[in-house]
């Protein structure tokens, strides 16, 4: 990647037609001489980490046909000499810092606008009425401004393919909707009509269903529309996502939506529909989501449902349906998610539910479900949510829930469960949240796992439960179990010496075995140590599938690292309702080559304890398994945009070997020795790197240092009469192995 500023004796190549960086990490500010490429007519700047203003020069470039300016970190307004280059086709100038107002006459200054893409920026204002006039417009994307005001008259983009106007705070009443529709009419190629997250009001009128015949996309969430959906729904027979949720929809779901069969997606959750869901899904063979949740449906679930075979997402929470859960639900294979909570559905759950392989969430909260916890869900083994919590469900836990290895929160609650909790459930890594209470449980609660740090009140109301001592007992606000009485004195010495000659023999024959047993023991401690207490101040571990939708499935361009043991991915978090953006480093071990586990393992243990300004940081972690089944285990770190102190003393382009300065390459040196200080002498034990290369020393964004990989990590032993300790032994990269 390309990285520094771009040089101003650019600006002198006058015969220059094309420019493309896009996709580096050059920063910086454009220089003014770019006004002199007056033979320029595309120009792309993307995804880099420009800042400062756009100069105002750039309106010299009278040629250009295409500016992509979009993913970096410009500020200020849009110059008005932009403007003035009648002659271009594509603006982009997408997730900037730029604000003001777009004027007037933008529409009659630009007439061979095909593509203007001013998303994620701070544009106020009203969205020009002039617009209409630049007819040659395929895709206008406003999303995520601050535009206020009405949609203005948009009937003369007859070519117009892509209209996206969402999270913005335009507004609108039932009679400006009907001259908005009206006007939309006239666009009789368009493919996407976005408009979520603003203030639109009033109904629908009936000119909606006079849209283009081609739409595939119509998305409305996030509004104050109201009233029924129109008529005429069903002739959008190209219409794959239909996103209407959260607003304030009434009257019943039309049947006529079941002969879109082309449609992937259905969400109108969170508004006022009332009366039976229809049994219309049979013809939608390519449904891949479907909620219908917190509306005012009744009457039971329809046995349709279980022909959308591609099924993912069932969501039919917050509604009035009773009924029995249909089996044929448990016929979708694919289904990752199901949400059937606060209702008043009854009888029992289905002993078909383990046919679910890919079920990753089973919330039935809140219903009037009765009978016993199926055996059949250990087969669930991608499970990570359990919710059962608040029904009649009687009968014990099965221990085969203990085999729900994925499993990160259960909730079992407020039912009639008894017998003892399943011993196994202590031995799942990943579990964190379990609440047990109000039920008729008994017996002693287990010790490992997620017991370790259970509250009292996860266990509340269930009195025949025991702590195992007098300590466990006390935390857990239950009484001590009472050890059984002996049956006589020469009856228990009988046990002891059977015990202590059995225990004798055992270790003649395994003492050959001892270090390596020792040894074991000790990697799945810390490990188990390290999965069983999160770090403090951090979030709760993440799941394999929130990594792998971070990183694009593993997509070869987030790879930014690749080593001996795993890989290095960049991975896009999205946290919070208002779905901020956050960039992780995520560290994908390979399980499968020899001494990663050790690795891990050894780098959990020296990330356990130690915290430095000069060492990264880990963020959480992963423990689960992957989509085929397989083990899966990662750690996710801080994103450190300047790379690694490696490619800047060795660049593979070598004009950029002078790019460090001096005071960088000392504040670095001393950044360094600070952690290593840090690692010998304040941490206990102290910490040997092993693999100290300039290949592990990463940059932040102010150049400061920041040490990691402690896969090869020693401990030094402060008894002089121990040795040291290494789960992996002496090695390290050629030419940096620690002495």
């Amino acid at each position: 990647q390309l990285v520094g500023s771009l040089p101003s004796q650019l600006g002198h190549l006058s015969r220059l037609k094309f420019m493309d960086v896009y996709a580096n990490n050059l920063s910086g500010a454009i220089p003014p001489t770019f006004g002199n490429l007056t033979s320029l007519t595309h120009l792309n700047l993307g995804r880099n980490n420009f800042r400062g203003e756009i100069p105002k020069e750039l309106g010299n470039l009278h040629n250009l046909v295409s500016l992509r300016l979009s993913e970096n970190q410009f500020s200020g307004q849009i110059p008005n000499s932009l403007y003035n280059i009648s002659s271009l086709s594509f603006l982009s100038l997408t997730q900037n810092h730029l604000v003001g107002k777009l004027p007037t006459d933008m529409g009659l200054a630009l007439p061979n606008l095909r593509q203007l893409l001013l998303a994620e920026n701070s544009f106020e204002g009203l969205i020009p009425n002039s617009l209409n006039n630049a007819s040659q417009i395929q895709v206008l994307d406003l999303t995520s401004n601050l535009f206020q005001g009405s949609i203005p008259f948009l009937g003369n983009m007859n070519k117009l393919i892509m209209l996206n106007l969402g999270t913005n705070y335009l507004s609108s009443t039932t009679e400006l909707n009907l001259q908005v529709f009206n006007s939309l009419t006239n666009c009789t190629l368009l493919e996407s009509l976005t408009l979520d997250s603003n203030k639109l009001a009033g109904d629908l009128p009936s000119s909606v269903a006079n849209l283009s015949a081609h739409l595939q996309h119509f998305c409305i969430e996030s509004n104050l529309f109201t009233g029924k959906l129109p008529r005429g729904i069903d002739k959008f027979q190209n219409l794959i996502s239909l996103t209407m949720q959260k607003n304030l929809f009434t009257d019943e779901l039309p049947h006529s939506i079941g002969r879109l069969n082309k449609l992937q997606r259905i969400s109108v959750h969170q508004n006022m529909f009332s009366g039976e869901i229809p049994n219309i899904f049979g013809n939608l063979t390519q449904l891949f989501m479907l909620t219908l949740g917190y509306n005012q449906f009744s009457g039971r679930i329809p046995v349709s449902i279980g022909e959308c075979h591609q099924l993912n997402t069932l969501g039919l929470a917050g509604n009035r349906l009773n009924g029995s859960i249909p089996r044929e639900i448990c016929s979708l294979s694919g289904l990752s998610e199901l949400r059937l909570a606060k209702n008043a559905l009854h009888s029992s759950l289905p002993i078909e539910i383990g046919s679910l392989k890919q079920l990753s969430l089973l919330d039935v909260s809140d219903n009037q479900l009765s009978g016993n916890i199926p055996e059949t869900i250990g087969a669930c083994l991608s499970l990570q949510t359990l919710s059962m919590a608040r029904n009649e469900i009687m009968g014990s836990i099965p221990d085969k829930v203990g085999k729900l290895v994925a499993l990160e929160s259960m909730d079992l609650s407020s039912n009639n469960l008894s017998g003892p909790i399943p011993e196994d459930l202590g031995s799942l890594k990943v579990l964190q949240s379990l609440n047990l209470s109000f039920n008729d449980l008994e017996g002693q609660v287990p010790r490992n796992g997620v017991f370790i740090n259970l509250s009292w009140d996860s266990l509340l109301g269930n009195d025949m439960l025991c702590g195992s001592d007098q300590e466990v007992a006390a935390k857990l606000r239950l009484h001590t179990c009472i050890a059984k009485k002996k049956q006589s004195k020469y009856f228990g010495l009988t046990i002891i010496i059977a015990v202590v000659g059995f225990t004798l023999l055992m270790c003649v024959i395994f003492y050959s075995m001892w270090a390596w047993v020792s040894r074991r023991r000790k990697t799945k401690r810390t490990v188990e140590s390290f999965f069983s207490h999160p770090f403090k101040g951090f979030p709760e571990k993440m799941s394999y599938f929130e990594i792998q939708q971070a990183t694009d499935r593993f997509a070869a361009e987030n790879l930014i690292g690749k080593g001996g043991f795993g890989s290095v991915y960049k991975g896009a978090f999205r946290t919070g309702e208002d779905g901020v953006g956050s960039t992780l480093a995520i560290k994908v071990l390979d399980l499968q080559q020899s001494k990663a586990s050790e690795s891990f393992y050894a780098e959990c243990e020296a990330l356990r304890n130690i915290r430095h300004r000069n060492l990264v940081k880990v963020v959480t972690s992963c423990s689960s398994i992957d989509h085929s089944g397989g083990e899966f285990k990662a750690l996710v770190m801080e994103f450190m945009s300047n790379g690694s102190l490696h490619n800047w003393l060795y660049p593979e382009d070598s004009q950029s070997r002078s790019s460090l300065s001096l005071i960088q390459r000392l504040n670095i040196a001393i950044d360094i020795a600070s952690a290593m200080d840090y690692l010998h002498h304040d941490c206990d034990p102290p910490v040997v790197h092993c693999d100290l290369k300039p290949g592990n020393v990463l940059l932040d964004d102010d150049m400061a240092a920041h040490v990691g990989d402690f896969g090869l990590a020693r401990f030094l032993s402060q008894n002089p009469s121990q040795s040291e300790s290494s789960t992996i032994g002496l090695k390290g990269s050629i030419g940096y192995i620690a002495p």
